[in-house]
C-alpha cells in the first residue's frame, strides 16, 4: 500500500482539480493507495466527503512552513506540491510548445511524477 501526501493550497478552483488528482493517483497506485490531502482551511467543506481522500488535512493559504511540518508526521511514499511554485509555473499556458492544449489539471499532474489523468471526474 502506498501513502502519499498531495498538496494544493491556493484557490477554490484548486480544491476542485485536487479531487481529479487524487482519483487518478488512486488509479495509478491502486484503490488501496492512502492519499493525505492538505488544502486551504477556506476550501475544506469542498473534499470533505470525497472517498478517495483518506485524510484531510488543512491550513492556512501559503502557509508552508504548516505544510511542511504535517508532511514530516507520516512516512510517505510520495508528496507532492503541484502548485505553481516558480515563474515557470505561471506561464505554463504561455508556451504552447511545451504544454500542448493543457488544462490546468494536466499541467498539476505533471508535477505528480507524470501522471496521466484518464478520469475527469471530480466526486
Amino acid at each position: 500500500m502506498k501513502k502519499i501526501f498531495l498538496s494544493l493550497l491556493e484557490t477554490f478552483g484548486d480544491a476542485v482539480l485536487i479531487s481529479t488528482l487524487v482519483r487518478n493517483l488512486k488509479l495509478r497506485e491502486g484503490e488501496d493507495a492512502q492519499i493525505d490531502v492538505i488544502t486551504g482551511q477556506p476550501y475544506i467543506n469542498i473534499l470533505q466527503n470525497n472517498p478517495d481522500i483518506h485524510k484531510l488535512l488543512y491550513t492556512q493559504p501559503r502557509n508552508f512552513t504548516d505544510v511542511f511540518v504535517k508532511s514530516c508526521f507520516q512516512q510517505y511514499d510520495h508528496i507532492y506540491f503541484p502548485m505553481m511554485m516558480n515563474h515557470e509555473d505561471t506561464l505554463w499556458h504561455h508556451r504552447p510548445e511545451r504544454y500542448p492544449n493543457m488544462h490546468l489539471v494536466d499541467y498539476y499532474a505533471t508535477k505528480c511524477d507524470g501522471l496521466k489523468i484518464v478520469d475527469r471526474r471530480t466526486f
